[in-house]
C-alpha cells in the first residue's frame, strides 16, 4: 500500500525536529536528485518504511525502474555515548517526554552537544546510504524520497529518531518491563503504605464492614441465639432418648440402684413415672429438717 504524504507543496515536515533532519540530510547528500526524489515521494511511489534500530529502508515503486529499495543508515550509539544518552533519558523525565510527544527542539539538542553528541546527523560519518537501482548517480532520488517520507513519519513518531541512533526505549525497561529506566513509568511498583491513622481507620471500617455481612448474611459464621439454642434443646433431648425410664418398673429399678439414685435419675430425666414410695419421680423428695423442693 503506498504511503500518501500530507504536504505535497511547500514544506514537509511540522515538528522541529522533522524539518531539521530533512534540511541536515540535504545538507549532507547534495541537491542532485533531490528535486525527483520529492516528487517521487510526492507522487505515493514509496510502498513502506521500515525503521530499526541504526537504519531505515524503504520499498518504492518507481516507473521507470520498477521495485527499488532505497536504505539509510545512520551512525548508532555505543559506548560512553550511549551511556550518557541512557542516563539523561532515566534521570531527566522532560528530556524523553519531549522526544515522544514531538516537541523536542533545538534546546534539547543543544544539551547533547555540550557533551558533542547530537541526536540529528551532522556530518558524513554519521551517515551512509545505498540503493541498488541503476540512475548511475552518486544519491539517487530513491535515497531522497525515503528522507522525505521519513520526516513525516518522525512527525508521527518521533521515538523513531532514537531508534535509528540504535537505542529501543523499550530495552531500557527492566526485567518484566517495570525498570525504572524510562521516566514517569510507574512499572509494576507497588503502592505507597498508608499512615498509621489511614490504617487505622481502614480497619475499622473494614471491621464494620464485616459485622454488617455478617448480620445480613444467611452462611455468616456466627449463628443466631435463637437458633443455637433450639439445636442445644435437640441435643439434649436426644440424650434423653438413649435411656427412658418410663418404660422401665420405678420398683425394679429401686431394687436395682436405690431409691435415691433411681429419683435422681427420675429428676434428670424428667418424666412423670412413680418411684417406690409413691413420690413422682420428677421431684426430689423432701427430708426432715428441709425444705421441701
Amino acid at each position: 500500500m503506498a504511503i500518501e504524504m500530507r504536504s505535497q507543496r511547500g514544506q514537509i515536515g511540522r515538528s522541529w525536529m522533522a524539518r531539521e533532519f530533512g534540511r541536515r540530510m540535504e545538507m549532507l547528500l547534495g541537491s542532485r536528485g533531490k528535486a525527483i526524489g520529492k516528487r517521487l515521494a510526492r507522487a505515493g511511489t514509496v510502498q513502506w518504511v521500515d525503521v530499526r534500530p541504526g537504519s531505515v529502508t524503504a520499498s518504492m515503486d518507481d516507473p521507470q525502474f520498477g521495485i527499488v529499495e532505497p536504505r539509510l543508515d545512520l551512525h548508532v550509539f555505543t559506548g560512553g555515548d550511549r551511556d550518557l544518552v541512557e542516563r539523561m533519558i532515566a534521570q531527566d523525565p522532560s528530556f524523553v517526554l519531549t522526544l515522544l510527544d514531538g516537541t523536542y527542539g533545538a534546546d534539547r539538542e543543544s544539551e547533547l552537544l555540550r557533551h558533542n553528541l547530537g541526536l540529528l546527523p551532522s556530518s558524513h560519518t554519521d551517515i551512509t546510504w545505498d540503493c541498488a537501482c541503476p540512475a548511475g548517480m552518486s544519491v539517487c532520488p530513491h535515497v531522497y524520497a525515503l528522507v522525505y517520507v521519513l520526516m513525516e513519519h518522525l512527525d508521527d513518531a518521533p521515538g523513531d529518531m532514537l531508534l535509528m541512533r540504535g537505542i529501543d526505549l523499550e530495552d531500557l525497561r527492566g526485567p518484566g518491563g517495570d525498570g525504572d529506566a524510562v521516566p514517569g513509568d510507574s512499572g509494576g511498583a507497588e503502592p505507597a503504605p498508608s499512615s498509621g491513622s489511614d490504617s487505622a481507620a481502614g480497619a475499622e471500617d473494614g471491621a464494620e464492614r464485616a459485622t454488617e455481612a455478617a448480620s445480613i448474611d444467611p452462611q455468616a459464621d456466627e449463628e443466631p441465639a435463637g437458633q443455637a439454642q433450639a439445636q442445644a434443646q435437640d441435643q439434649d433431648q436426644d440424650q434423653r432418648k438413649r435411656f427412658n425410664p418410663a418404660l422401665v418398673d420405678a420398683s425394679v429399678l429401686s431394687e436395682m440402684v436405690g431409691d435415691q439414685v433411681q429419683g435422681v435419675f427420675a429428676r434428670f430425666y424428667a418424666t412423670g413415672t412413680t418411684g417406690a414410695e409413691g413420690a413422682p419421680v420428677g421431684h426430689r423428695k423432701s427430708r426432715p429438717g428441709s425444705r421441701g423442693g
